[in-house]
């Protein structure tokens, strides 16, 4: 009998496993009127979300931020976001059905890390926020240093995390099975190419879901109830050399 092979799967944070970018849309909204560069688009802000990091946002919807006020406004977005978070009037959600889905994706013996633009204490606040900080591999958690990091492009950085990852499970673990990523960008999608890792694309909307189509994506899902199968299907039809067998290919 045919044996599923166990995986590395990599997920990305922001508006995959929870539903932050409403929160990240607001802290920025409040900042930029705060500072008096209008009132942005919060679906605007949040179509950039896991695309662009914060400066690359600022130059898209604030391109009035004199240079000299570029670290402040940025230090307070941050904190704007923070405590948002623990504002008793935001309730911040975690997608439907997704930590039966890590409980059961542990138990089929899968290795589960987490990759993130989100800064590393931040990462850690939402995680425990949401808790599920205990279903990921502590040694395979890679958030954001906002000195280290400060001028690496979003993509840049996810392939630096997922490498990261990969490199210390496969010392760790002698380990030669599949790597899966899942994530709701194109961005995700681009780095996970970078790292020859299988792409899986979760996405909550219609619109995400065509985005998604329109880059090539194929294996998509839009209901965590589902991706326990995929990943079954995927490592079932897996072969030593990261690609699929019986006419499957890796969408990355």
């Amino acid at each position: 009998m045919t044996k599923t092979a166990n995986a590395l799967i990599l997920f990305d944070l922001v508006s995959t496993i929870t539903d932050a970018g409403p929160r990240y849309a607001e802290a920025y909204a409040r900042m930029a009127e705060q500072y008096g560069l209008g009132f942005p688009d919060h679906d605007a802000i949040m179509q950039d979300l896991g695309n662009k990091n914060l400066k690359e946002i600022i130059a898209s919807h604030s391109p009035g931020l004199e240079a000299s006020r570029m670290q402040a406004f940025m230090n307070d977005c941050n904190n704007a976001c923070d405590t948002l978070l623990y504002d008793i009037h935001w309730i911040e959600r975690l997608f439907d059905h997704v930590r039966e889905t890590l409980t059961t994706l542990r138990g089929q013996g899968h290795t589960i890390g987490l990759f993130t633009g989100t800064r590393e204490d931040a990462m850690q606040s939402q995680l425990r926020y949401h808790n599920i900080l205990q279903y990921f591999d502590p040694v395979l958690l890679r958030g954001k240093d906002n000195e280290r990091d400060a001028s690496t492009p979003t993509q840049a950085l996810k392939i630096a995390q997922m490498k990261s990852m990969i490199a210390v499970h496969r010392e760790r673990e002698n380990a030669a099975g599949p790597v899966i990523v899942v994530g709701d960008s194109i961005s995700d999608y681009h780095a996970a190419r970078e790292c020859s890792a299988i792409f899986v694309g979760f996405s909550e909307s219609w619109s995400k879901a065509l985005d998604m189509k329109e880059a090539g994506i194929g294996t998509t899902f839009s209901d965590y109830r589902d991706l326990s199968g995929i990943i079954s299907t995927l490592t079932l039809a897996y072969a030593p050399d990261n690609s699929l067998r019986n006419g499957f290919r890796p969408t990355a």
